[in-house]
């Protein structure tokens, strides 16, 4: 289902987020201002140390100061181990939880959304940018806010230490930050980009990795280094407009700051030889000069990471903001039993101005098997979806028994329909969890006995392991007609109501084909059921057949009737392609 009450923002987003986590965000604020609390007082205790020492402080004082001054070292230490564990287990819990919404999120969305967007394209999205927010809710708060709160609570020292040389630092650093904000304002729109050439660089690659069989035999690997080296020049490009806008950050800082330095050092000095300062307190202002610029450094450094964790963000929240166009509203159930599947009026067309199909009224009726014949493009394959409700009709309605699918919450529709293409998907795990998808509560003996009736028994008598078997990359490698019967399997435990094959033998040589057929009988049995047919022995399992032409029903009939009818559609159809219907 598409994720409710999306945020709009950038921001909203980020809150949304976090808020489950706050606890955890308010112990990484004591443990950062346990660590600054220490930063602060070190210096303060060593100019103490140095005071002393030129003065007529006494030994035991000097060696407490020098004590306490290790001691907070050592704490220093165990906070900033206590600190980073805190962050990254912030940074996973929260980024682990946005994967997850993501992924849940984009399973919701309709086939308009994907077929629109490349795979690798997605993954960039659910992985990338989401490991570039990891990094920036890890980093940000230790980094960025922590060492703000230094720099204030250096700053607020110095006021009452010296006004003087406060007001020069504070001057300093807020000029500083304003121009880092300018920056980082005009550079976000470039690291967005960065962002989308880099998701399009993985897109492509993804495109042509799947198909990579057929580059080979085409001879298209020139034109695949061509796309690849355009789609690489543009990232470059924009990759370097945005590094160079980062490092206009470097450059600023370091002037502002030297510019600054130079003045309160100078000032610092000259208290000194006029005697308004002691030594540790000039050190104390040197000591605390340096730990400045160590801070504005560190935030000018993760500026950059913040530009693309800004612009990663954005990605994400836009991609959350992409709704279905199959609302899930419905709230009626599904009639129990066997129900016919009506069309009535149907008009649908990927583009609405360039229909596929055209005003269908049909009934495939219950219980019995339909064939649905036609050449390429007629809207075979588009007319299954709208049964699935992958998609719905720009115009009229699909109808189960007397309910509109639109009234059907997706959930329970999907659990009653079973569809089986010739592209057939086995997942990395035993046999076992690719025939229940995971569900630990069938049987073996009700596995095993599936695997007989589809007529694998011999195939799984030959298994190392029986359903523990290892599927998938990397385990037993499966053929076309196997991997089919594994379906057919599925089909049979999960039991459902309406059976779509999507020319499920096409691809099968002619002994494995036979052996599909019977187990698709069977699953296609007492069912209502719809096979788009692709060769003359697929046809023979239906009832009746569909002729589709153009995206309109030409012919709907008796499959015995049109077949031995020489001037039906169907024998047309059948003469002009030797006996197989292309698709």
């Amino acid at each position: 289902m598409v994720s409710p009450s999306i945020p709009h923002s950038s921001r909203s987003f980020l809150v949304t987020t976090l808020r489950p986590h706050r606890w955890r965000i308010a112990e990484l604020f004591l443990v950062l201002l346990a660590s600054i609390a220490i930063s602060v007082i070190t210096p303060i205790i060593a100019s103490g140390f140095i005071d002393g020492v030129i003065g007529t402080a006494t030994y035991r004082y000097l060696v407490a100061l020098a004590l306490g001054t290790i001691t907070l070292a050592l704490i220093s230490q165990g906070i900033a181990l206590v600190e980073t564990w805190v962050a990254e287990s912030l940074s996973w819990d929260t980024t682990n939880a946005v994967r997850l919404r993501l992924i849940r999120h984009v399973l919701g969305l309709d086939i308009s959304v994907h077929t629109s967007h490349a795979v690798g394209a997605l993954i960039d999205r659910v992985d990338g940018d989401v490991s570039m927010m990891a990094r920036f809710l890890s980093r940000y708060i230790v980094v960025v806010v922590g060492n703000t709160l230094l720099i204030l609570a250096i700053l607020a020292v110095m006021m009452t230490r010296n006004t003087a040389i406060g007001l020069i630092l504070t001057a300093t650093v807020l000029i500083t930050f304003l121009l880092l904000g300018s920056i980082r304002r005009r550079a976000t729109p470039l690291w967005q980009k960065e962002r989308q050439a880099s998701a399009n660089w993985y897109g492509e690659l993804s495109e042509h990795l799947d198909g990579l069989e057929d580059i080979q035999a085409a001879g298209a690997a020139p034109w695949v280094l061509r796309q690849n080296t355009l789609a690489t020049r543009a990232w470059y490009a924009i990759t370097m407009k945005a590094q160079v806008m980062g490092y206009s950050i470097v450059s600023v800082t370091v002037l502002l700051f030297g510019f600054g330095s130079a003045l309160v050092l100078g000032l610092a000095a000259n208290q000194a030889l006029n005697g308004a300062m002691t030594i540790g307190e000039v050190y104390l202002v040197f000591s605390y000069t340096l730990m400045l610029r160590t801070p504005i450094e560190q935030i000018r450094n993760e500026l950059q990471d913040v530009q693309q964790a800004d612009a990663s963000v954005r990605r994400v929240v836009d991609l959350l903001n992409q709704q279905s166009r199959l609302p899930d509203t419905g709230s009626h159930d599904l009639p129990t039993g066997k129900q016919p599947i009506r069309l009535e009026h149907v008009t649908f067309g990927w583009n609405p101005e360039i229909p596929v199909l055209h005003d269908v009224s049909l009934t495939f009726p219950a219980g019995r098997v339909t064939g649905i014949v036609g050449r390429t493009g007629s809207g075979k394959t588009t007319l299954t979806r709208l049964i699935c409700r992958m998609i719905d009709p720009d115009k009229g309605a699909v109808m189960v028994g007397d309910i509109d699918l639109r009234d059907v919450p997706l959930d329970q529709l999907r659990s009653r329909i079973a569809v089986m293409s010739q592209d057939v998907r086995i997942v990395h795990a035993t046999l076992r969890d690719n025939l229940t998808w995971f569900n630990p509560t069938y049987g073996d003996d009700r596995l095993v006995a599936l695997l007989h009736e589809v007529g694998m028994e011999e195939w799984y008598t030959r298994l190392p392991e029986g359903l523990n078997t290892l599927l998938g990359h990397g385990g037993l490698p499966l053929s076309a007609g196997e991997a089919q019967l594994i379906a057919c399997t599925r089909i049979l435990l999960h039991d459902p109501d309406i059976v779509i094959l999507d020319e499920a033998s096409s691809r099968l040589d002619p002994a494995t084909e036979r052996t599909l057929h019977r187990a698709s009988a069977r699953i296609l049995h007492g069912r209502t059921a719809i096979v788009i047919a692709h060769r003359l022995e697929s046809m023979l399992i239906a009832d009746e057949i569909v002729v589709l032409e153009q995206g309109r029903v030409v012919e709907h009939g008796d499959r015995v009737v049109l077949m031995t009818d020489p001037e039906s559609h169907l024998s047309h159809l059948l003469a002009h392609t030797n006996m197989e219907v292309d698709r």
